[in-house]
């Protein structure tokens, strides 16, 4: 599997795969809020693995599931990855899934 990724002006990013994703972050994060964030899109790969995982063994087994859900939490210090403090440090700090 091979994906493009493409970032010009301020931080949207356009990512080519099977569909064209937007990538982008908030307004208030000098965005224009025209996707997810990059945080948003890692987190949401983990639950829908899960979430289909679960389905295509449903499938198999032939078991009756109507739904299936998963919830991922992650921490991350915006006031040190916006650089408002020295203290901490960029990237997730911890996460949790259900």
């Amino acid at each position: 599997m091979t994906l493009t990724a493409e970032m010009q002006e301020k931080f949207e990013t356009k990512i080519n795969c099977s569909h064209v994703l937007i990538i982008d972050q908030p307004i208030a994060a000098g965005g224009e809020d025209k996707g997810p964030n990059p945080l948003e899109v890692f987190l949401s790969a983990l639950p829908a693995c899960i979430c289909t995982v679960g389905r295509i063994i449903s499938n198999q087994k032939k078991l009756n599931v109507r739904s299936i859900k998963a919830k991922v939490e992650g921490d991350i210090d915006k006031n040190y990855l916006l650089g408002a403090t020295e203290e901490g440090r960029a990237g997730l700090q911890k996460s949790e899934h259900s």
